[in-house]
């Protein structure tokens, strides 16, 4: 098993509560292939003179309500895409959605 595979399941059994999304995704691994399930990305280049955090929202859009912030540094994984958007989990097995253009692919 991979360590990506290793720190995900420890992600998951972690989680406590689930989010209410307005729009779900699934985090669960159909295959032995890690890469075809998710992928681990950090998030880069946010500015920090202006709000400096990148909005995680309840469904694809930001039409949808904000339900958390994350910061440079984090690292989320991606399970699902809807167009710019990205259906992630991030610190202790939260969810939710994002924009692309902050999240740099590091494994996966």
């Amino acid at each position: 098993m991979s360590r990506l595979a290793l720190a995900l399941g420890a992600l998951l059994a972690s989680t406590a509560l689930a989010q209410t999304l307005d729009v779900p995704f699934s985090t669960k691994c159909t295959t032995e292939i890690d890469s075809e399930c998710y992928s681990l990305h950090d998030v880069r280049g946010l500015d920090s003179r202006s709000d400096g955090f990148l909005a995680v929202r309840s469904g694809p859009g930001s039409r949808y309500r904000m339900i958390d912030r994350i910061f440079n540094g984090e690292r989320v994984y991606v399970f699902a895409i809807h167009g710019p958007w990205c259906g992630i989990m991030y610190r202790d097995g939260l969810k939710g959605w994002t924009h692309k253009n902050w999240l740099y692919q590091i494994a996966g």
